[in-house]
């Protein structure tokens, strides 16, 4: 019985390899039979519909004109001789001169009907430089696929038979070969190689395309048995790691003289990688030097390779191969794998250096840049990763850093010399020329210590200042410049570290009075210097460091506690009232001044706790934004409008403290931030430009410090109606919308509001005690965010309602993994987990619906249909981790939920014409067909039938869409 029972799974095995090649032959001549019809069909259309040569078409005769019974009598009608010749239009008629038949046929132009001209379908699209790459090394389906679903049947459901069949052959190969000794094994892996290649080279004149797929698979297949008959203990036959490296090699040389032969630069490449790994391998067993020398040697061979092929990924592939090496000995180190000793550091700087100097060298033997710019951005790579890699090995491993940065030094300034000397302006010079600075620069700092290095920092500095002075100087302004700095530094070396000077002394009010004369003398300067904007931003620098030393004198006195705040700001406000003396009538003093108000803020906001100094911060700096608004000319500029902002939110963020200090304790100080957003919203803006930026200032807040105090669900459900509320209000009300100017530009202020929005309403629904309320919160955002991007066709709301969306999916996730439940603090029901998780499903599949059937000026129809496959996947997951978590785990019926939400997903893909769920569905089913056979199905022998079976399904299948395939689509 066993014998009936090998038979049998032989016979299937079997059956693949013969259904597949009679597939490829009938498809072959049906294919051809299309094309003999096609063209038979394209004649017959395309054949004119005038009368055969010999004939002249008879014309017809123009209608005779009325003519009156009385001038003409009528005459009867003549009898019509025929005759069997065909009758012969007059000489003349045929004669005539081509104006004549025009403009004789002018009156029957409208009875004749002129057949449409066919419109030429567009032209396809480009597609991407992935797809590009992936279809030329054929990873990726050819461009005749009509679709996405056209091209899993026609191709990938093919590959997928294939794959089946081969597990199919390596299960029975294992289940048979239990007891055989190595070399039996190794050897029928031979054979097998053997007849996949000389399949690929009996079909390579024959199926160019097929023989090549072949010719790779054996390709692959031979280079594989060179890794197991060292590497795999059941095909073990080699035990010197050295000969199983030269066998690797070897291979490795016959499919680039293979590819060489056939000219097929995907074998090329893929015997490039296939190299790298085997330098990996040699690194990993112990052959240090010899994986440099033989990852040096594929640079070579891709560099020769990338020139007989003119293909850069070849190029790109071995450039970044060359260093795998050398990163292989860092990562072996750090996981402490057997291979603990390391090659000497010579060797590797030495091997970095050879393949850095690589690319430069065939650059100046071929011109690469000259004909291709990706040329460049590969040198960046190049010298970027061999400084990176090289810099981690010596670093972290020998600690050898000059030595490294003077060899590199050495090579990078000989290929800089050269790029320079053959131009001097090119884009290789400038970055081996700073990279031979920077390096040179490490090296001296590390090699030399003392005071070469802050020397070498001087003399630039002493350089910048130079030309800083022959830019722009006069010799007035320095001298009251110079006055100033040492004036200042006399100021501050007379007060002692932690001296506190008494207020109203004379030592005090000589302090106080610096900044005051400073500001007068750098607002006198400046009056002259109005025409010069540089000038004017290098004294609006001085008026900052004017109000430091300010607050430096103030915070010197003997004022403590709320005070100080109060002192600061009213020093402020003096210096702010210069502006209004003529002479002095500018921005310095205001800078000052301004400066100084803002600190004196910023000190009450860290001792929020008196009334005296809340308003005399907030007062000042209020009434300081309001005399800003002076400044405006009729278009307001940049700096008067950030200074203007920079102050309401100021005074608010004093508001805020101040309530902060007072209510937090209690449970509705979570709807303040929202209340005072929506009144800052909504009140009249006046003669204020920059009010509705500081709307987004409560929200920044709570969003950053404070946390939620709301104990009850309805307390909850209120804060999320609030901050929704933040959210739609500019959108009810347009004319908010245009009080906005500072951050208008690119709907600034509408990605800030709602990222705030969002992270407190998604705080408030992780604080949520129950886990159905923090999904449904979770999907009100989600609703709201997607009802926002209907409304004002902006991406922020479509980001985030997919976000939320996620955030869902999250939530329900926790009820399956134990670890992200603790982490979230809650876990459902039963009955609640399987809400939310339809919840989430249906609105996910809502969302997808409208993203699929909406047109949008802002995504293309690939966008929308890449966004009805998120929400689908979304959908569809959300669905698997509800019924796999154990609230809901029912062992015996997960296969068929599972498959029937798949038939599900793809009725609603049929009814709503959405083809994105189609295909999530399709793909779906593998869940539940691989349960089936990976689960269900235990038994070994059984397991083998299952694949042969389903692969000669999977390729039936393919067949048949190929088929009917005007028929489906």
């Amino acid at each position: 019985m066993e014998s009936l029972l090998i038979l049998a799974a032989v016979l299937f095995i079997g059956l693949p390899l013969p259904i597949c090649i009679f597939l490829l032959v009938k498809r072959s001549t049906d294919a051809t039979r299309i094309q003999v019809l096609e063209s038979k069909l394209a004649q017959l259309s395309n054949k004119p519909s005038q009368p055969p040569p010999g004939k002249i078409p008879e014309t017809v005769a123009p209608p005779p004109t009325p003519v009156s019974a009385a001038t003409e009598p009528v005459e009867p009608p003549q009898p019509i001789e025929t005759t069997s010749e065909p009758a012969t239009p007059p000489i003349a008629a045929l004669n005539a001169p081509a104006e004549y038949n025009s403009i004789s046929q002018e009156p029957f132009a409208e009875n004749v009907v002129s057949k449409p001209e066919p419109i030429s379908p567009p032209p396809p699209p480009k597609p991407s430089g992935l797809t590009a790459l992936l279809r030329s090394i054929g990873l990726w389906p050819p461009e005749e696929a009509a679709s996405a679903e056209a091209g899993m049947m026609q191709w990938w459901l093919p590959r997928l038979g294939g794959l089946l069949a081969t597990l199919s052959v390596i299960s029975f190969a294992v289940y048979i070969s239990q007891g055989t000794p190595p070399w039996v094994r190794f050897i029928e892996l031979l054979i097998a190689d053997i007849a996949v290649l000389g399949a690929g080279f009996f079909f390579i004149n024959r199926r160019t395309k097929f023989g090549a797929s072949l010719i790779s698979t054996g390709l692959s297949m031979a280079y594989l048995t060179s890794i197991a008959a060292y590497a795999a203990p059941p095909v073990r036959i080699i035990h010197n790691p050295l000969i199983g490296i030269l066998i690797q090699f070897a291979v490795i040389v016959g499919i680039f003289l293979i590819s060489l032969r056939l000219a097929n630069r995907n074998i090329a490449i893929m015997a490039l990688v296939y190299g790298f790994l085997s330098s990996l391998f040699s690194a990993y067993v112990g052959l240090l030097e010899p994986s440099l020398i033989s990852g040096l040697a594929l640079y070579i061979l891709g560099i020769g390779f990338s020139r007989k092929f003119n293909w850069l990924p070849i190029l790109a592939i071995s450039t970044i191969g060359a260093y795998l090496p050398v990163l292989s000995f860092c990562i072996l180190k750090l996981v402490q794998s057997s291979t603990s000793t390391l090659p000497h550091t010579y060797s590797v700087i030495a091997a970095l250096m050879m393949s850095v100097s690589l690319l430069p060298f065939c650059e100046i033997r071929w011109n690469l840049a000259k004909s291709l710019k990706a040329y460049i951005s590969l040198h960046t790579l190049n010298t970027t990763i061999c400084l990176a890699v090289g810099y981690l090995y010596i670093r972290f491993f020998t600690n050898d850093l000059v030595t490294f940065y003077g060899i590199a030094t050495l090579v990078f300034t000989v290929w800089a010399t050269i790029f320079g000397y053959r131009k001097l302006n090119s884009v290789l010079f400038q970055l081996f020329f700073l990279k031979a600075s920077a390096l040179a620069a490490l090296w001296f700092v590390n090699n030399f210590a003392g005071d070469i290095r802050w020397f070498a920092l001087i003399i630039e500095a002493a350089l910048v200042a130079w030309i800083a002075l022959r830019s722009k100087s006069l010799l007035q302004e320095l001298a009251s410049l110079a006055l100033w700095i040492v004036s200042l530094w006399l100021a501050f070396s007379s007060i002692d570290f932690g001296e506190q000077l008494e207020m109203g002394s004379f030592k005090w009010c000589l302090l106080l009075a610096q900044p005051l004369i400073a500001a007068t003398v750098f607002a006198s300067l400046k009056s002259g210097r109005d025409q010069d904007k540089r000038i004017s931003w290098f004294y609006r620098i001085f008026a900052i460091i004017n109000g430091f030393a300010g607050m430096r004198f103030i915070i010197a006195s003997d004022l403590v506690g709320d005070a100080q705040p109060i002192a600061t700001g009213i020093y402020g406000a003096i210096l702010c009232a210069f502006c209004f003396i003529p002479l002095f009538a500018n921005s310095i003093p205001a800078i000052s001044g301004g400066l100084l108000i803002f600190i004196a803020n910023v000190q009450y906001w860290g001792n929020p706790y008196n009334e005296a100094s809340f308003a005399t911060s907030a007062i000042l700096a209020f009434l300081l934004a309001g005399t800003i608004t002076r400044l405006h000319k009729p278009r307001a500029s940049n700096s008067s409008l950030f200074a203007e902002l920079l102050f309401h939110a100021t005074w608010v963020i004093s508001l805020y403290a101040f309530l902060s200090n007072a209510f937090q304790s209690e449970a509705w100080f979570a709807y303040l931030p929202a209340l005072l957003s929506i009144g800052l919203l909504a009140v009249p803006t006046g003669p204020f430009k920059a009010l509705r930026e500081t709307s987004l200032v409560p929200l920044l807040l709570f969003a950053a410090m404070s946390s939620s105090s709301i104990s009850t669900s309805w307390g909850n459900w209120i804060a999320v109606i609030l901050f929704l509320g933040v959210l739609f209000l500019p959108n009810f009300k347009p004319k908010i919308i245009g009080d906005f100017r500072i951050l208008r530009p690119l709907n600034l202020w509408r990605t800030i509001q709602h990222l705030l929005v969002a992270v407190i309403l998604i705080r408030v629904a992780f604080e949520f005690e129950s886990w159905l309320g923090r999904v449904l919160i979770l999907l009100a955002l989600t609703i709201s965010f997607h009802l926002l991007w209907r409304i004002h066709k902006h991406l922020i709301a479509l980001v985030l309602s997919l976000a939320t969306l996620g955030l869902s999916l999250i939530s329900v996730a926790s009820i399956w993994a134990d670890s992200l439940g603790g982490f979230l603090n809650t876990l459902p029901w039963a009955r609640e987990a399987l809400t939310g998780g339809l919840l989430t499903t249906a609105i996910a599949l809502g969302i997808g619906i409208d993203h699929a059937r909406t047109q949008h000026r802002k995504l293309s129809a690939q966008a929308r249909n890449g966004l009805a496959y998120l929400a689908a996947t979304i959908a569809f997951a959300t669905i698997i981790i509800t019924l796999s978590s154990d609230l809901l785990w029912r062992e015996s019926s997960f296969t068929p939920l599972v498959a029937l939400s798949c038939l599900i997903l793809i009725a609603i893909g049929i009814g709503a014409k959405i083809k994105p769920y189609r295909m999530v569905a399709l793909i779906g089913f593998a869940l539940p067909l691989a349960r089936l056979f990976i689960y269900d199905i235990r038994e070994t022998l059984t397991r083998i039938i299952a694949f042969a079976i389903l692969s000669v399904l999977i390729t039936f299948i393919g067949y048949l869409y190929h088929r009917f395939q005007s028929r489906i689509e």
